[in-house]
């Protein structure tokens, strides 16, 4: 911190410990907010010394990392982009099949135009996605928890909550997909059931803040 303080820098960093999941014990870093000009700015007046101070005080202690970029689908999200950042965070990573994304992008409109409705419903979840930096398409789901009590499961399911919202047709929901698509459970390794036909793969973790931070070789940078 006191690097970046010295050096003035106006961008801020947060830190968040992954608690769950493969990547339990390892730190994502961001800093949101940016339009992609912002990052020409950011390294004409903070490359040189943050990577030379980078490599005295963090690469030592680190043993592999990587950058990313996301943009916040406002579009897609019952929450607002600037919502203040939770204690906790229940975090799903949806890898989907190449071609996937726009019926990927409208069955979780469908569901949130279900989720709308719901006045008991948190309107707390947000959606990102990669646009450089990883295998693609891929959109990650942010779902803020004030504590741990706030990941006991809902009265209601999704599935609960599109069946009544939309309804059966001969015994079969018209949003099972979709409803599978958003809430099925795991199988085998971070892999979701073949009843969606969108996804490759979807990854579940839970993100605790730790701080207001500095830059590490571990981060994403997040867009919008």
């Amino acid at each position: 911190m006191q690097f970046h303080r010295d050096q003035k820098d106006t961008w801020t960093w947060k830190t968040f410990a992954i608690e769950t999941g493969d990547n339990a014990g390892m730190y994502v870093t961001s800093s949101c907010g940016h339009a992609w000009k912002d990052f020409d700015e950011w390294e004409a007046r903070m490359g040189k010394a943050d990577t030379a101070d980078g490599a005295t005080n963090l690469t030592p202690y680190v043993q592999s990392g990587r950058n990313g970029f996301y943009v916040y689908r406002s579009d897609m999200s019952l929450a607002p982009a600037n919502q203040p950042t939770a204690p906790m965070t229940a975090v799903t990573v949806f890898v989907l099949h190449p071609g996937a994304g726009p019926d990927f992008i409208a069955a979780i409109k469908k569901v949130n135009d279900a989720l709308g409705k719901q006045a008991e419903w948190p309107k707390t979840s947000g959606w990102l996605q990669l646009v450089n930096g990883g295998e693609g398409p891929t959109f990650v789901l942010l779902s803020a928890r004030k504590n741990w009590a706030e990941f006991a499961p809902l009265p209601k399911t999704v599935a609960d909550v599109l069946n009544e919202i939309y309804g059966k047709r001969n015994g079969r929901s018209d949003t099972e997909d979709h409803s599978r698509l958003h809430c099925s459970p795991v199988h085998g390794s971070n892999s979701v059931s073949r009843g969606s036909q969108l996804c490759a793969r979807k990854i579940i973790l839970i993100l605790c803040t730790r701080s207001t931070h500095r830059r590490a070789p571990n981060f994403l940078e997040l867009g919008r």
